[in-house]
């Protein structure tokens, strides 16, 4: 069976995508705010202290955008 955790990898990942989605123009308006969702199976523990609201699971926010990570509860 597969792992689907989310560790540093993961949010790593999604943190650049998100950055080269807000470098372009047309996806960059002040009028737009963007949330982004991490979804795996589970977090681990380097993930889980870095989530500010754990309830909603809000990883990061800033001026346009947020990111979510959640899991799926699926196993």
């Amino acid at each position: 069976m597969e792992d689907h955790t989310i560790g540093d990898k993961e949010v790593g990942q999604i943190k650049r995508y998100i950055d080269v989605i807000l470098e372009q123009d047309e996806f960059n308006d002040h009028n737009e705010y963007w949330s982004f969702y991490l979804i795996g199976q589970d977090y681990d523990n380097i993930v889980k202290r870095d989530i500010s609201k754990i309830e909603t699971g809000l990883l990061r926010k800033a001026d346009n955008h947020c990111l979510y990570v959640k899991k799926s509860g699926v196993k």
